[in-house]
């Protein structure tokens, strides 16, 4: 055979068995991207099924008929699945999967080891879930209002919910029982609101509970059902409501003549045996990451001395000699700082949503989605705000409450960072592109249980970037030139150093044991707020351990990240572009938010357009049988 033809067979012969090693590698990659794809799936699905009334308000109906379990028992069958979880994804090829793919193992892998080192802490903070910002209290109103009614299925899935209620409210019990033998229960703070709340649902007749509203018309629009079936339904509610009250008057009972007798004397869980190492673990969960409550501690007192020492400018650059908490105290009664009126506070606050924030956002981000928000008067006494979201189809609007229960108290200069932090670009804008993300099912839904008792044997909810994102929102609206003048720039470091006081403050509770009187002499001292929003603050801290530090400590990664973008990008940095990337992975732990960041920042250099990325990791597993294709048509 001629030496020419023989080399070119050689290199025929050759290119195909790249071709095939290349097809081969490409099909083996995309098989262990879709078995991942499945166990992330199934995980989801086995995490909602644990929480069934969640399940429900995410308009997930699998398990309408089905409250949580909250059987001690459970603790062992929630971490044998984990670990059989964990297990599966453990015998997968990471470093075959691409970066995106990547990145959502980490997280998965993340939420399991988190949950099952929490399992050491279970006869811990999960036995205590009763205290006024946790149990069965909102519960029946919450299902009433998010659950379907339309059909004979929805009530019979309905029904069987009812029959599971006096059971679960006595799992309660139980698990109180088991704190005041473990010598592990709540402080009083934390349950000294519980009996009146109680109160307050329960009613003298069970047609009368929230539970049995769906028997009243909504039944007779059923026309599947006979009249004899709708009187089966009626009775039939009436008597498990009626257990059901029955169940709940013994836990409050048993709260008032037993549980309180045995509330920890110590204010912080440090006092428990073991306590300071189970507040270092429910601080890590909150905060993803390795830091000691020291270490916590120790950023907390630096960024409340660097963010005085700003107000401070500004204070004298106003022309103000006294002190942060004597500035704030002059100013109230002031009428161009406080207003007395609820329907102008409201409309301060719808103008500065819609006016003020909504038409420059588009400086800032991209592809802003278009749910609509409303602002509305508080419900309960408490925070100063709180946002909740609307529905997937936008037809519920979200709500921005504000507590107007004192409206004489509130500080005009704090409108625009509460506004700011729970609407645009804070809360609101995060959950909406979140909403319309392409996520795995258990990040979708990644809130769970929403009970932070549970912590740390619980799945991590992320709400730390939430929160970190919603502080960092306040901080955007420099960069927007909302604060216009000095007095509403004092309204935005004062909200920043109010959530940096609550690092030195929950640390201090939990591991320093302080006393309740010098927490709250610090946060007087250091902070701008008013007395009941201090103690209510307090109550918090006491009762979530941990809970409060999240905000201040994403915050600051997020700002550690943006300006590593704009130093290694330089001219090709785009805001906009770098926070469609934070966003667009929904809450994500803080190292799975460096990883995202660091990704974005090499496609970015490496890319020929200014804010673009490459889309090459985008392909997964197919970019190299793509390759293949085309150098096939080619050849």
């Amino acid at each position: 055979m001629p030496t020419a033809a023989m080399a070119l067979l050689t290199a025929s012969f050759s290119f195909h068995f790249l071709t095939v090693v290349v097809v081969v590698a490409a099909f083996e990659d995309n098989h262990v991207v879709k078995e991942f794809k499945n166990i992330q799936n199934d995980f989801g699905k086995w995490k909602l099924s644990l929480h069934p009334e969640y399940a429900t308000t995410k308009e997930v109906y699998d398990f309408n008929d089905k409250l949580e379990l909250l059987d001690l028992a459970n603790f062992d069958s929630m971490k044998a699945k984990a670990d059989e979880f964990n297990s599966q994804l453990r015998r997968l090829a990471y470093e075959r999967m691409p970066n995106e793919t990547q990145i959502d193992y980490d997280i998965l892998k993340h939420t399991l080891h988190t949950f099952l080192e929490g399992y050491r802490w279970r006869q811990y903070g999960p036995l205590n879930s009763i205290s006024f910002l946790d149990g069965p209290v909102g519960l029946p109103a919450m299902l009433v209002k998010h659950t379907p009614f339309s059909t004979k299925g929805d009530f019979a899935d309905y029904y069987e919910r009812l029959k599971a209620f006096p059971g679960m409210i006595s799992q309660h019990t139980e698990r109180l029982m088991r704190a005041v033998a473990n010598n592990r229960t709540h402080h009083a703070v934390s349950m000294l609101k519980v009996r009146d709340q109680f109160k307050e649902i329960l009613t003298s007749k069970p047609e009368q509970f929230v539970l049995y509203q769906p028997y009243n018309e909504s039944l007779d629009q059923i026309t599947t059902l006979t009249g004899t079936e709708r009187n089966n339904y009626r009775n039939g509610a009436k008597t498990w409501i009626k257990k059901t009250m029955d169940a709940y008057k013994k836990l409050i009972l048993y709260i008032e003549q037993t549980y309180m007798k045995h509330v920890r004397t110590g204010l912080g869980v440090g006092s428990w045996e073991n306590g300071r190492e189970f507040y270092r673990a429910t601080l890590k969960w909150h905060l993803t990451t390795d830091l000691t409550p020291r270490e916590v501690r120790d950023i907390g007192l630096r960024e409340v001395s660097r963010i005085q020492e700003k107000m401070m400018k500004v204070l004298r650059r106003i022309g103000f000699k006294g002190t942060i908490r004597e500035f704030t105290t002059s100013i109230k009664g002031d009428p161009r700082y406080t207003v007395s009126s609820k329907r102008t506070i409201l409309n301060m606050y719808k103008d500065i949503v819609e006016d003020k924030i909504e038409p420059i956002l588009p400086r800032l981000f991209k592809d802003i989605p278009k749910f609509p928000i409303r602002v509305a008067s508080s419900l309960r006494d408490g925070l100063p705000a709180d946002y909740q979201a609307g529905s997937k189809d936008g037809l519920q609007p979200a709500v921005l409450y504000v507590n107007l229960f004192r409206p004489s108290d509130v500080s005009i200069p704090d409108f625009l960072p509460i506004a700011l932090h729970e609407t645009l670009p804070g809360y609101h804008l995060q959950r909406s592109i979140k909403e319309l993300a392409h996520l795995p099912l258990f990040r979708k839904h990644s809130k769970g249980s929403q009970k932070y008792y549970q912590v740390p044997y619980d799945f991590p909810d992320y709400n730390m970037f939430a929160e970190s994102w919603a502080l960092y929102a306040e901080a955007l609206g420099e960069k927007m030139g909302l604060f216009s003048d000095d007095y509403k720039l004092l309204g935005r470091y004062s909200s920043d150093l109010f959530r940096t006081c609550l690092l030195v403050v929950d640390t201090g509770i939990h591991f320093f044991s302080w006393s309740r009187d010098r927490a709250l002499e610090y946060l007087m001292t250091y902070s701008t707020f008013g007395v009941d929003l201090l103690e209510n603050t307090l109550d918090r801290v006491v009762t979530w351990p941990g809970q409060a530090c999240g905000a201040k400590i994403g915050e600051l990664k997020i700002w550690e990240l943006r300006r590593r973008a704009e130093q290694r990008l330089d001219w090709k940095f785009d805001i906009r572009e770098f926070h469609a990337e934070l966003l667009r992975h929904g809450d994500v732990p803080l190292q799975a938010m460096e990883r995202i960041v660091d990704n974005w920042i090499t496609r970015t250099a490496n890319s020929t357009v200014c804010g673009s990325a490459s889309t090459l990791d985008l392909w997964g597993p197919y970019r190299l049988l793509t390759v293949v294709v085309i150098l096939l048509v080619l050849f």
